[in-house]
């Protein structure tokens, strides 16, 4: 796009000028990729935030939209707790771990399983 112009330039008045020409193009391209690719992150961080997917759903009366949570697949559970261990182990008052709905506790040391 801009070579032919430049190499023109180049051929006329030297090389100052047509580097003058090139680096005034790179700069004016980056300031307008770096505008489209702010916008693309604002439109990705709105749709996708927080392990949600938000859609339009125009009769929807508070934000005209539709908040769904797709959850963690069982190899990204497993990676998470592989990878930090008990850093995000929820615990209790007593000091034993609650079971939340759909967990196993029968493989955690943790849990307190006299008042059974």
């Amino acid at each position: 796009a801009i070579d032919p112009q430049a190499l023109e330039v180049y051929n006329r008045t030297g090389s100052r000028e047509a580097i003058e020409l090139v680096t005034r193009f790179s700069e004016e391209v980056a300031l307008i990729l770096h505008e489209e690719w702010l916008k693309f992150y604002g439109e990705l961080f709105v749709q996708f935030r927080d392990f949600y997917t938000i859609s339009k759903k125009r009769n929807e009366p508070v934000c005209g939209c539709q908040a769904k949570e797709p959850g963690l697949s069982e190899d990204i559970k497993k990676r998470i707790v592989e990878e930090t261990g008990e850093h995000y182990r929820v615990i209790d008052k007593k000091g034993t771990v609650p079971v939340l709905h759909g967990e196993s506790d029968r493989h955690s040391p943790l849990v307190d399983r006299s008042e059974r």
